[in-house]
């Protein structure tokens, strides 16, 4: 049973290593030890990252549903900007920004 859970760690440990799986998908951005998704609300996003430092709105005109709306998040000067698109209340994109 010790062999086999050491074998385990050992693939796991090296698909890791090799990218092979990634713990966070580009589906997705991380706020420190959370995650934010895809389909996820502009009120889960404030909880669990806070308040963005910008917030562009996008408005078409002669609609009247929500428009598009992209939220700047800045993790600290050694990381790169992070731009969440949302449709409505639902976010639909994710994109690495400049750096701040």
């Amino acid at each position: 049973m010790k062999k086999l859970i050491f074998a385990l760690i050992i693939v796991f440990a090296s698909l890791f290593t090799f990218g092979l799986i990634d713990t966070v998908k580009a589906d997705s951005m991380r706020c420190g030890d959370k995650v934010v998704w895809s389909g996820d609300t502009k009120g889960r996003v404030i909880l669990l990252c806070g308040k963005p430092y910008y917030r562009e709105v996008i408005r078409r005109a002669g609609v009247k549903k929500p428009g598009t709306a992209k939220w700047f998040y800045n993790f600290g000067e050694d990381r790169m900007t992070k731009i969440i698109t949302f449709e409505g209340d639902t976010i639909i994109k994710f994109e690495d920004g400049g750096r701040p």
